[in-house]
């Protein structure tokens, strides 16, 4: 019973070391590798791009990416926006291109001068408000979204909502 006592001590010995360094490498891939945070602001343009006579602009909103240990080279597009400046004040506005708890894709119709839901065909005037038509379900229907946004030397950075 002594002989079976020191061999088990002797093959537990001989293969702690590996046991242990495979633990320690489980627990290494196994874990949340830090990287960086998301920005929370994202630069979209410079002011100078947007028209001074009212035309909106489709902007994507594009947040950088890393894996665990690099910086990958092409940045992630998270959404969209149109900006646009009003054509009295020449104050920036910005619009999400998206509309309502389906997030369905807003597009701007050059001949109508207007913002377009892409599925359910609503209007949209430039300020983001809904114009009340054969299409519009109910008065009380939300208009576009105001995407939060600062100026800060000429250029717009939109608040990051994709987390």
């Amino acid at each position: 019973m002594h002989q079976i006592a020191k061999k088990l001590l002797a093959l537990i010995l001989a293969i702690s070391p590996y046991v242990l360094l495979s633990g320690l490498g489980f627990l290494f891939l196994a874990a949340s590798h830090p990287s960086h945070p998301k920005p929370v602001w994202l630069a979209v343009a410079n002011t100078s791009q947007i028209p001074t006579d009212g035309r909106p602009v489709f902007l994507p909103l594009s947040v950088p990416r890393d894996d665990a240990w690099n910086r990958i080279p092409d940045d992630r597009v998270t959404g969209h926006v149109y900006l646009r400046r009003d054509i009295f004040t020449h104050e920036v506005m910005v619009f999400s291109a998206l509309h309502g708890p389906l997030s369905v894709p807003i597009d701007y119709d050059h001949e109508g001068n207007c913002f377009v839901s892409r599925c359910f065909g609503t209007r949209f005037q430039l300020d983001g408000k809904v114009i009340q038509d054969r299409n519009t379900d109910s008065p009380e229907q939300y208009g576009m979204q105001a995407a939060d946004f600062v100026v800060l030397d000429n250029v717009v950075f939109v608040r990051n909502t994709q987390q």
